[in-house]
């Protein structure tokens, strides 16, 4: 029973562990290489954002419409080449792996017959010295102490065990052996004082299993054909057909196979046939030379007496090689995956040729009676296996004689690739340049190598330095991220049409590439060529994310393909950039992109939602987007950071109506931010410009002017002259060669001439400031009918406090006989309700659940001065009435507003404030007027 359980103890660890790492290794090597193969050399898409004017609002004051512009963020996307990466991680885990596979294989070999022990012994100690343990300076640098060590740990057991108990059987052998092996390199991490010893170790195990993988090769190399054979004569078993035909057929066929790899492999012009990665064929071999060892075990005598041990040898060979492949592959030692490579279709050209021939010599005459001749497949009565292999390797140097010798240069320079790897895990850039450039120079085609040096050179702030090296890797062996990344940083250092050139000429080396492709129409865009770089984005087909998002920018930058729609779905970006090109057309979107989760101020995505959503809707309360903005703005962040969250908050602040909200806060951000100081000031005009208040929009324009905003035009000038800034009109015109609108002409003496438009203008002018006999008298005035119906809508809107019932009837009448169409008055009927009976509807149209939402402050805008008086009639309070005029007295000089607020300054007791209000409101108001108004409201 105990011998039962031993020997499935035995079986486990010497087969079932092996073929598991086989089995796992294969899975991670396939896998890493079709669908994480980028991770090494990462290409990520960088933004680039910009900015668009978009319209926020348009102003209709009867005769113009008024554009309330600010912008709206564009986000382009660009490859960019990242620095490579390293995994240590599973750099160590391969190390470990690899070393645990070679402690079991070292208890086999114990098991050996003397002579072959020896030798065994012999080529492990030589194998030892390509593990690179002296570099862990024990002892001082540049001694074999650690070395040394590792030769007692590693040899030494399995020496004393072979030559004093060679009597203990396979189990008590791994017991002493397996456990000193691998607690030998803990100790010599332990005795090192490198900086990270381990991945020390475990890149340089790499080397070691390398050189096993080399041997493994060697040993399947005529694994398929010998494979082929076999199935072909089990097939013809008792048949008797020709299969020396069906064999030679095959082989011809995999030997032009191998031979176009080769040809490929070497840089020689081949025709492009398909072939399927080396790797995957490798995998095949390894899989069909296990059964193949099997046969040999049977048929050839071996160097030990258990069929176990060649199996269990076999099945670690296979393991230790597909890990070193997949070291290789997610290292991206392109020295190391090349001398794989190269020695693997060596073997396989070179073994299976001289194996081909081996079988047409030995078996010619019998393998098409349909015996079976696989039994002795390795037991031929002349020429015999062993002078075959012989001839094989011979075979086998001169193609790499062919082939210049090129893997004896894989090899070194997969070497410095590791020891560069390590100096660039453990963060020091200064060595791992020097080694990946001197790698790069042995070895050309050594993509990660002149990459890394490109990046250190950039992290170490020489730009200039990383050119030139991308400049030579460009003219010797080019690629796409250094291509990218070269591209990049001439275009950083001002050299844009340098940049392009080397993109376009990487696009003839490698055509259709997405990566150039986007890159290529990135440039355009920016050279203004939007329909070029537009019709390249439609052929980047396998990256469609990328292509939508940049294409709908670039319809909202260059306005091309306006009325093309594309399918943004869930894509962040696209959306984003959808958002700009449909406030830009005035269309509301058909999707609301997320703000609740935005956290980081300083991510442009964050900000980009924030201000392109809510310059076009917002499903939330202002309350929360306000707490939302204010906590990002409460971070410490950068000053234009901070500038574009304030009037993101102002957009958000606008779309509410909360216009003194609005513009207190464009004020504050025009004093805090002097160099935008002007945009801001002819901001905050607009606003004005909306309420019907030219006064103070004519003070924000002259302000504007002078902190440099110069963008005027035509219709700016009536604002400026009849908000009595009549002097700064003539000299902006003059200065910035401004026409004044075909209606205002001028007599000899500067007066303006009088006509419909004129006295329209300036009854808008002083609507505000008048009581109700003066602006229905100003109504009388206005001749024009559209003039008229658009002076009582603003009557009702902003006068409405004032009026009765009849005189509501009135201008309701006079609007609804108006030639307007209908959706300029949408909510008139609700404006009335309210008016006659302080009463709101509910379910309003949009527009006027805008004005009448009762979720909204009815307080927030000054110049809807009914609103103003409704949420009076709604306090009880009678402080907070005073806070409710004293706000909206900051802006409106409606004259009802502001003897309101005398009057409730004296109920509070605050009589200073009172005459103050008073000694103000006779500026506009004649003493007859403001006496009038004090006796009907005090």
């Amino acid at each position: 029973m105990q011998s039962k359980l031993t020997g499935k103890f035995l079986s486990i660890l010497f087969k079932g562990l092996p073929m598991a790492m086989a089995i796992i290794g294969s899975i991670l090597l396939v896998s890493y290489h079709y669908f994480f193969s980028e991770n090494s050399m990462p290409l990520e898409t960088g933004i680039i954002s910009e900015m668009v004017k978009i319209p926020l609002d348009f102003l209709n004051v009867g005769i113009f419409r008024y554009v309330l512009e600010t912008e709206n963020y564009l986000l382009f996307q660009n490859y960019e080449s990242l620095p490579p990466v390293v995994f240590p991680k599973l750099t160590l885990a391969c190390g470990i792996t690899i070393w645990f596979l070679l402690s079991i294989g070292l208890s086999l070999v114990s098991l050996f017959k003397r002579i072959q022990f020896i030798l065994s012994m012999v080529f492990i100690l030589f194998l030892l010295t390509l593990t690179g343990v002296n570099s862990l300076n024990i002892g001082g640098v540049h001694t074999n102490v650690a070395l040394m060590l590792l030769m007692a740990g590693f040899i030494l057991p399995a020496v004393i065990i072979h030559t004093f108990y060679d009597h203990w059987n396979i189990f008590k052998r791994s017991m002493v052996i397996i456990p000193i092996a691998l607690l030998t390199l803990p100790l010599l991490l332990f005795l090192s004082e490198v900086p990270s010893g381990e991945i020390l170790i475990s890149e340089n195990i790499s080397m070691l299993g390398l050189a096993i993988s080399a041997i493994f090769m060697l040993y399947i190399g005529h694994a398929v054909i010998s494979s082929l054979f076999v199935f072909l004569a089990k097939l013809n078993k008792g048949v008797g057909l020709r299969i020396s035909w069906h064999i030679s057929i095959l082989f011809l066929i995999y030997l032009v196979f191998l031979i176009f790899i080769l040809l490929r492999i070497t840089g020689n012009p081949v025709p492009d046939i398909p072939t399927p990665p080396i790797l995957i064929l490798f995998l095949i071999a390894g899989i069909l030379g296990y059964f193949e060892t099997q046969r040999k075990i049977e048929q050839i005598n071996q160097p030990y007496l258990l069929p176990i041990i060649g199996e269990a040898l076999y099945l670690i060979g296979f393991a230790v090689t597909v890990l070193v492949f997949w070291k290789a592959e997610f290292s991206v030692n392109r020295p190391m995956i090349d001398f794989l490579n190269h020695l693997f279709i060596y073997c396989q050209i070179a073994f299976g040729l001289l194996f081909y021939a081996y079988l047409m010599a030995n078996f010619a005459g019998v393998m098409d009676r349909g015996s079976q001749v696989e039994k002795i497949i390795f037991q031929p009565h002349y020429f015999a296996y062993y002078h075959m292999r012989i001839g094989a390797s011979l075979a086998m140097l001169s193609l790499v004689v062919f082939a210049d010798g090129i893997i004896a240069v894989h090899f070194s320079t997969a070497s410095t690739n590791i020891a560069a790897d390590y100096y660039y895990a453990t963060d020091r850039p200064r060595e791992a340049s020097i080694l990946f450039e001197n790698s790069w120079e042995r070895y050309r085609r050594n993509e990660k190598a002149i990459n890394a040096v490109a990046h250190l050179a950039i992290a170490q702030n020489q730009p200039t330095s990383a050119i030139n090296t991308l400049m030579r890797s460009f003219e010797n062996n080019p690629s796409v991220n250094d291509i990218l990344l070269l591209s990049s940083s001439l275009h950083k250092s001002g050299k844009s049409t340098e940049a392009l050139f080397f993109l376009e000429k990487g696009l003839s080396l490698f055509p259709d590439n997405p990566f150039l492709l986007n890159n290529i129409a990135m440039l355009y865009s920016k050279n203004n060529r939007g329909e070029e770089a537009f019709n390249l984005l439609d052929q980047m087909e396998s990256h469609p994310q990328v292509s939508i998002a940049n294409k709908v920018g670039l319809q909202a930058k260059h306005l091309i393909h306006y009325d093309e729609s594309l399918d943004v779905g869930q894509n962040p970006v696209a959306q984003i950039n959808q958002l700009a090109f449909d406030n830009l057309k005035g269309d509301t979107a058909s999707f609301t992109l997320n703000t609740a989760g935005i956290e980081d101020p300083g991510e442009v995505v964050d900000r980009a939602i924030l201000r392109n959503q809510w310059s076009n809707k917002s499903e939330r309360t202002i309350t929360k987007d306000f707490t939302l903005i204010d906590s990002l703005l409460a971070d410490n962040i950068q000053p234009a950071i901070e500038e574009e969250l304030k009037e993101t908050r102002v957009i958000r602040s606008y779309q509410d109506d909360y216009i003194n909200e609005t513009l207190k806060y464009i004020n504050g951000m025009a004093f805090q931010f002097n160099k935008s100081a002007g945009f801001y000031h002819s901001m905050a005009a607009h606003v004005l410009i909306g309420q019907i208040d030219f006064e103070k929009a004519a003070i924000e324009l002259s302000q504007a002017e002078e902190k440099g905003f110069i963008n005027f035009r035509p219709h700016h000038l009536p604002v400026l002259f009849f908000g009595n800034q009549k002097a700064k009109t003539l000299e902006i015109a003059d200065r910035y060669d401004v026409s004044f609108p075909k209606w205002m002409n001028f007599d000899p003496e500067g007066d303006l001439l009088p006509n419909d438009t004129t006295v329209f203008f300036s009854s808008l002018s002083s609507l505000h400031i008048e009581i109700k006999r003066d602006f229905l008298s100003r109504l009388k005035e206005i001749k024009h009918p559209d003039f008229r119906a658009f002076f009582a809508y603003q009557i009702l809107l902003r006068k409405g406090h004032w009026l009765d019932e009849e005189e509501i009837a009135d201008l309701v009448l006079l609007i609804e006989n108006s030639s307007k169409e209908v959706q300029d008055y949408e909510f008139l009927e609700e404006m009335v309700e309210m008016l006659v009976n302080g009463k709101v509807k509910e379910n309003l149209p949009r527009n006027a659940g805008r004005l009448f939402d009762q979720n909204l402050s009815l307080g927030r805008n000054a110049y809807w001065t009914p609103l103003v008086f409704m949420a009076l009639d709604q306090s009880s309070d009678d402080m907070e009435k005073y806070n409710i005029l004293l706000e909206a007295t900051d802006f409106s000089k409606d004259p009802l507003l502001w003897i309101n607020l005398v009057k409730y300054s004296r109920i509070i007791g605050m009589d200073s404030y009172a005459s103050a209000a008073l000694s103000e409101m006779s500026e506009w108001l004649d003493p007859k007027t403001l006496e009038e108004l004090q006796l009907q409201n005090l």
